[in-house]
């Protein structure tokens, strides 16, 4: 009885959560450093606002869901693109090498996602093997998100590089929402969960992940002076990672 209003709840929260990330992009200019980000913040706020207008009008809103489910994972790849350059953006040798593995785990996550969604059946005789393939296509592209994300973190953290501030917690909220999003589809479509349960966890994700970015953006506000700084400590930690040689 209260699911529904539950999840209607859910899928409006993310629009309202992110009109105030908006406002805190414009009057701290972030727009300006990450511009992709800006304009993927804006077009979602469009995106889930159209979708909630015409989800009534099923012929409609089944046109409009997939076009904007394919821009959307579009715009996801290049804003995690963003961070990755980001993140690494004080480290010229090791930027390079980010975006290479990037590049490089994208397009062999991408290909063994296209292979795998050409060998699925229809879903069922209402539905064609194109749309069966566009929807495992999707939930791969979920799953290459997340994986690219935890890729970067672990690239990070295994080289000890000082990352922190709004960055990280765009990341942090992107790989978040694509997690709740995509492991709940997998486990749905091999029988593992309920309708329940999935459409509850999958509702959840996307707002989890911009309270994640509200929270550290709002959180920049206060940190961000000192977090642009590397002290010596941090220097040499760095130092010590990339084994170089102790400064003369």
């Amino acid at each position: 009885m209260y699911m529904p209003l539950l999840l209607k709840i859910l899928y409006w929260s993310s629009p309202v959560l992110l009109l105030p990330l908006l406002c805190l992009m414009v009057w701290k200019r972030f727009y300006r450093k990450r511009p992709l980000f800006f304009a993927y913040v804006i077009y979602e706020i469009l995106s889930i606002s159209l979708v909630l207008l015409v989800q009534h009008q099923y012929a409609l809103y089944f046109y409009v869901i997939w076009y904007i489910i394919w821009a959307d994972d579009i715009l996801t790849l290049l804003v995690i693109g963003e961070i990755y350059r980001e993140a690494l953006e004080r480290y010229p040798t090791l930027q390079a090498v980010g975006t290479r593995l990037f590049f490089a785990a994208t397009m062999v996550l991408l290909a063994a996602s296209v292979l795998i969604a050409m060998s699925v059946p229809g879903i069922s005789p209402d539905f064609s093997r194109r749309v069966s393939a566009l929807v495992v296509i999707h939930r791969s592209v979920l799953l290459l998100q997340a994986g690219l994300i935890l890729l970067l973190v672990v690239f990070t953290l295994s080289l000890a590089l000082p990352w922190r501030g709004f960055a990280k917690g765009i990341a942090l909220g992107l790989g978040l929402a694509t997690a709740l999003q995509g492991i709940p589809q997998s486990l749905f479509s091999a029988h593992l969960i309920g309708r329940g349960v999935y459409d509850l966890v999958y509702a959840c994700g996307y707002p989890c992940g911009v309270v994640v970015w509200l929270v550290t953006g709002l959180r920049a506000l206060v940190f961000t002076p000192a977090e642009q700084a590397i002290g010596p400590k941090e220097l040499e930690t760095l130092r010590r990672s990339l084994n170089l040689p102790p400064k003369a």
